[in-house]
């Protein structure tokens, strides 16, 4: 098929600093109906089924590969919380799994708490988001999404009734917390236009929302507002967050209508949280440390930080991430060198226990240890050959055990693959951590395939973690390479740092120059290396495809944030405000020229790209959907080569993509078709049919 060809009409885009054609502007429509715009993004999606059925028999064989390597019919292990043990299920067929609970023992009867299959019956899309149980029992509070905008309706249900509540607060951000009374919510509301999370209110089970009080309001369009109950269920946290600094306010559980007070005013460059046990506030922090250390403060001497008091001093290339409070006793999870640890320490912080990751390249994380009280901590280790485990190590005994490990129905032989920790040299002189993911018998020769994957954005890390979906390139000879780029936090805040504002082309230029040494260390053949990126990592496709297209054989764009310079200009728009610290404010004269020159959309030109599939969401609050198909447009235009750029636009869906389980296995069985066969691998019928032996075994996909 001939591939859609967008009309080209006339529009100046406007700037303080000059004016850019812009095409494809048309393509925007806020309102998602303007029939020329539906009828060009439905030849887009019939132009992308008729190339996918060229690879829809090795699509297939890849999802029923993953299928097979997941348990369709499975359960959480019981989580204590208040005297009733909480899981989930999941079973087969059903795309969401059940939130389930037994009250008082374990041998007590299943309750359903929220069936997500049976609320989403029949919508092209249904999400739950955050939900809670009230500390009695009695109420359920949940957030669902019946589009994939991200924007919620909250709902209610008496459990000891059984029957939901009339009461039904849309336009929120999923984020709630339930006052000690136990029938008082407090929930975040987002503007309506911007989509920012914004308003805190204050909601009585059974009252009218349109009554419901204002406890707080965050006008700094630069911040992210959101609510949670702290450890000891004493205080209501409401946290205000931006790319560059925090802040806390609190209010009493038993009063939730009292007036929030301050934990430590914001400040440009300080970030910090906290949270609370017996009758103290212990804070993480990147004040005097840029890697995080901790602090703690009396609850009566909350409200300048400089009444905090030192807990656990920072530590030269170790990064604090997180921690859990109990009573006596904490965990903090750290980063060291991009991989994770655990450590364990007493009140007065003497070192109890620590616990490392087993594998070359694994993670370690903190679990959901609701209860205080406990002597036992649960946490999580899988890496790229492990898969995940979920472990409780009891501090008393230090009995280290598995209470729940990941199986694959279809069968897993670890010693077909190996976990490899690398690092390549950066042009500027630093070192990027690679994970890369192979067969066992993987040749270093220079003939092998390799997918990269990378994001850096947002100080957001890449975990070295086990992806059933990754074996199905191995099994192929396929590597899987997580390239560890600057712009996340992989080796702390300054490489974080390093990678955003005017040093934001350190992403880019990490990524191909980490691609490039895996050619030339034979890792990858020149002309068997592709590439993947989502969302702020398919801005990363787009502007390494600009620089490097040379490079990779096929591309993989999903839901990709590429017309960066026009949504940058444009604050009425999500996240648009809240970003200009991460991606630059283009109001600043610095601002526009460094955008301008590595903005995807702007910087297409005629040239020879590579292999390209793009995915999309009608309904997108993140990324617009109409970025994306602008990009696609230009990019059809300009690029030389006779290469296929396609376009698969979701219909009913949004960032995440199509909802539940099966829908997103197959999301990602399309687009590793896309790349195995852009590198001439195909399904094991074709090989049979094609390159049999005779005997009914197909030769090697290697």
């Amino acid at each position: 098929m001939t591939p859609p060809r967008a009309a080209r009409k006339p529009h100046r885009q406007l700037s303080p600093f000059g004016e850019r054609d812009d095409p494809y502007h048309w393509l925007r429509d806020d309102a998602r109906s303007d029939p020329e715009v539906i009828a060009h993004l439905e030849a887009e999606n019939t132009y992308f089924a008729a190339h996918r059925s060229g690879f829809q028999a090795l699509e297939d064989e890849l999802y029923a590969e993953m299928l097979g390597r997941i348990e369709e019919d499975d359960s959480s292990p019981p989580l204590l919380w208040h005297g009733d043990w909480y899981y989930s299920v999941t079973r087969k067929g059903a795309q969401h799994p059940i939130e389930m609970r037994r009250r008082g023992s374990l041998e007590a009867d299943a309750e359903v708490l929220l069936d997500p299959n049976v609320r989403g019956d029949g919508l092209p899309y249904y999400e739950v988001g955050h939900w809670s149980v009230s500390g009695d029992g009695r109420l359920l509070a949940w957030a669902e999404d019946c589009v994939g905008r991200r924007q919620y309706t909250l709902r209610f249900r008496d459990l000891v009734l059984g029957i939901d509540l009339p009461d039904a607060i849309p336009g929120c951000s999923g984020s709630l917390a339930w006052a000690a009374d136990h029938r008082t919510l407090l929930y975040v509301r987002n503007d309506p236009d911007t989509l920012r999370s914004c308003q805190v209110l204050r909601h009585v089970v059974g009252g009218r929302v349109e009554r419901d009080a204002l406890v707080y309001e965050e006008t700094d369009p630069g911040f992210y507002t959101d609510v949670h109950l702290s450890t000891s269920e004493r205080y209501l946290i409401i946290g205000l967050s931006s790319t560059v600094s925090d802040e806390l306010r609190v209010l009493p559980a038993r009063n939730p209508r009292a007036r929030p007070r301050c934990l430590a005013r914001r400040r440009r460059d300080f970030h910090y949280e906290a949270d609370h046990i017996g009758q103290r506030w212990v804070i993480r922090t990147d004040w005097r440390a840029p890697d995080g250390r901790l602090a703690w403060v009396p609850e009566w001497r909350i409200g300048d930080r400089y009444d905090w008091r030192p807990l656990l001093p920072a530590r030269p290339g170790r990064m604090i991430e997180s921690f859990e409070l109990f009573d006596g006793w904490m965990a903090l999870e750290e980063r060291q060198q991009g991989l994770t640890s655990l450590r364990l320490f007493d009140h007065r912080m003497h070192e109890l226990h620590r616990i490392s990751p087993h594998d070359a390249a694994g993670t370690l994380a903190l679990d959901a240890n609701p209860d205080p009280r406990s002597r036992v901590l649960r946490y999580s280790y899988s890496s790229p050959v492990t898969p995940e485990q979920l472990r409780e190590f009891a501090l008393d005994t230090r009995n280290d055990r598995i209470i729940k490990e990941q199986q694959l129905p279809s069968g897993y032989d670890r010693t077909r693959y190996a976990v490899h920790r690398l690092h390549a040299p950066a042009r500027d002189g630093a070192s990027i951590p690679i994970t890369l993911l192979t067969r066992a018998d993987h040749p270093r020769d220079g003939s092998a395939a390799v997918l990269a994957y990378g994001y850096g954005a947002y100080g957001h890390i890449i975990d070295a973690e086990f992806r059933v979906s990754a074996l199905s390139l191995a099994d192929r000879g396929v590597g899987f390479a997580i390239l560890h780029i600057r712009g996340g936090e992989d080796l702390g805040k300054r490489w974080y740092d390093e990678g955003r504002l005017l040093s934001k082309p350190n992403s880019f230029h990490d990524f191909i120059d980490a691609s490039a040494w895996l050619v030339s260390t034979g890792w990858a053949a020149p002309d068997r290396l592709c590439a993947e990126g989502g969302s702020a990592g398919g801005l990363l496709m787009g502007a390494v495809a600009n620089l490097r297209p040379d490079l990779y054989r096929a591309m993989v764009l999903q839901v990709p944030f590429l017309d960066c310079l026009s949504t940058m200009e444009d604050a009425s728009l999500p996240l648009t405000t809240n970003e200009y610290d991460e991606w630059g404010n283009p109001s600043r004269a610095h601002h526009h020229r460094a955008m301008a020159r590595w903005s995807p959309y702007d910087n297409l030109r005629a040239q020879a790209y590579p292999r390209m599939l793009v995915t999309a969401g009608l309904h997108d609050s993140q990324v617009q959907y109409w970025e994306p198909v602008k990009w696609v447009a230009r990019l059809r235009d300009l690029k030389t080569d006779p290469h296929p750029v396609l376009l698969q636009m979701e219909m009913t869906a949004g960032h995440g993509g199509p909802s539940g389980r099966y829908a997103r296995l197959r999301e990602v069985a399309t687009d590793y078709a896309f790349l195995l066969d852009s590198l001439g691998i195909r399904a094991c019928s074709e090989l049979l049919l094609v390159e049999g032996d005779g005997t009914g075994t197909a030769l090697d996909h290697g």
